[in-house]
C-alpha cells in the first residue's frame, strides 16, 4: 500500500509519499490553481510515483476548529478530496492537521537549520504534508 499526503493551502499544496506505509517523505509542492488543475497535478504525481488508485490512499490534512468542527478551509479541502476520489478513483482519508504548517516551520528551523524566509517557503508545505502523513501512519498503519 502506498500513501500520498496532502497539505492543502490557498496558495500552495504540499505533497508527501510513503512507499511502504512506514515513513513519509516530502516530494513536491504545487501551486494551487483551482480544483481541475490541482487534480491534474496530483494525477501526474501519482503516475510518476506509480501510485495506483486501487492500492493507495490519499491522506489530506484538514484544519478543524478547537472543538473538532469543520472550518471554511476544512470544507474546501473536503470538496477537493471528493473530487480526487471521483476523478482519480482513490480513497481519501482526512486527518486533523491544525498547526501543521507552524510545526513544519519549526522543524525546518530547528532540525534543518534553515532560517531564510524564501527557502522556508519552498519547503514548508511539503514538510507539513509529510508530518500529516506520518502522523496518520503512526496511528493507523501497522
Amino acid at each position: 500500500m502506498k500513501y500520498l499526503g496532502i497539505d492543502y493551502g490557498k496558495k500552495r499544496i504540499g505533497l508527501a509519499i510513503s512507499e511502504a506505509g512506514k515513513y513519509a517523505s516530502p516530494i513536491k509542492t504545487i501551486a494551487n490553481k483551482g480544483d481541475q488543475n490541482n487534480v491534474a497535478a496530483v494525477r501526474e504525481v501519482m503516475t510518476k510515483h506509480d501510485i495506483l488508485p486501487t492500492m493507495s490512499r490519499i491522506v489530506c490534512g484538514i484544519p478543524l476548529d478547537i472543538d473538532g468542527n469543520d472550518t471554511p478551509m476544512s470544507l474546501e479541502i473536503k470538496k477537493f478530496g471528493e473530487r480526487l476520489c471521483s476523478e482519480l478513483g482513490v480513497q481519501v482519508i482526512y486527518k486533523n492537521e491544525r498547526y501543521s504548517s507552524v510545526e513544519a516551520e519549526q522543524f525546518i528551523r530547528e532540525k534543518m537549520g534553515i532560517t531564510k524566509f524564501e527557502k522556508m517557503k519552498e519547503l514548508v508545505d511539503g514538510v507539513a504534508a509529510s508530518m500529516i502523513l506520518q502522523s496518520y501512519l503512526d496511528t493507523h498503519v501497522r
